[in-house]
């Protein structure tokens, strides 16, 4: 999270800017300058800003127009925008500056205390949304490492840790619905069932890792040869059973 929130102000007389950032000094925010349309949408591409004070009256690109500008961009749709006019104060003016998007219309001479309330509101909403953001893409992360974790567990549940292959108790939790199925709409259902001839002989004489690894190669080489409905089976010990 920034540490500092950016503040944007605009006027096209840098005394103006200058006594602005001078009055708002005590405030931890970072002041940034534009004494320009154009040059406050430069500054609008760079930072990522709490608030934007803007002067109305200005040469080439008014605030009303840079208002617009502002909102119609994406990113700087919801940036807040307080207007500052020593000349504009009727109610003409304060719903033009509205209905050009900004939150509040201030004339000058304005009250510094009055403003630094606003403008630290508006702080305090920009760490909010932060805060939001981040929250929201921990919750994401969280929610995709669940899913995740869900799926090995449903695996580590279904499958024969050794083989890969559906354990018993999974392949009958599949094998009922399709025996019912098939008996209700008289349609075949067929099934192998195959085990490792001298099994025994393999770990007495070689060992039970070799074992394991007779029954791994096997399984691999059934679950090579089958469909991706069909369900092999570790039955027990060296037997397999193939759904198909």
């Amino acid at each position: 999270m920034a540490s500092q929130a950016s503040i944007l102000i605009v006027d096209d007389k840098i005394n103006n800017l200058i006594a602005l950032e001078d009055t708002f000094s005590h405030i931890d925010a970072a002041f940034i300058k534009a004494t320009s349309g154009n040059g406050a949408l430069r500054e609008v591409l760079r930072h990522d800003f709490a608030l934007a004070i803007l002067d109305v009256q200005m040469p080439e690109m008014d605030g009303y127009e840079l208002a617009r500008l502002i909102r119609s961009r994406k990113r700087t749709s919801q940036l807040p925008i307080i207007f500052l006019s020593a000349i504009y104060s009727d109610d003409f003016h304060i719903f033009k500056g509205y209905e050009s998007g900004a939150v509040d219309f201030i004339p000058k001479p304005f009250s510094p205390e009055i403003l630094a309330g606003k403008i630290r509101f508006f702080i305090e909403i920009y760490f909010q949304k932060i805060t939001l953001k981040e929250t929201i893409l921990e919750l994401e992360r969280t929610k995709k490492l669940v899913l995740e974790q869900n799926e090995q567990l449903k695996i580590l549940a279904t499958r024969d840790p050794l083989t890969n292959c559906w354990n018993r108790r999974s392949f009958f939790e599949e094998f009922y619905p399709l025996w019912k199925s098939s008996s209700s709409h008289e349609t075949p259902l067929s099934a192998v069932m195959l085990d490792i001839d001298h099994f025994k002989s393999v770990n007495d004489e070689h060992g039970h890792a070799m074992g394991d690894e007779v029954l791994k190669q096997v399984s691999s080489a059934v679950l090579a040869m089958g469909r991706d409905q069909d369900i092999v089976c570790r039955y027990g010990g060296e037997e397999f059973c193939i759904l198909l």
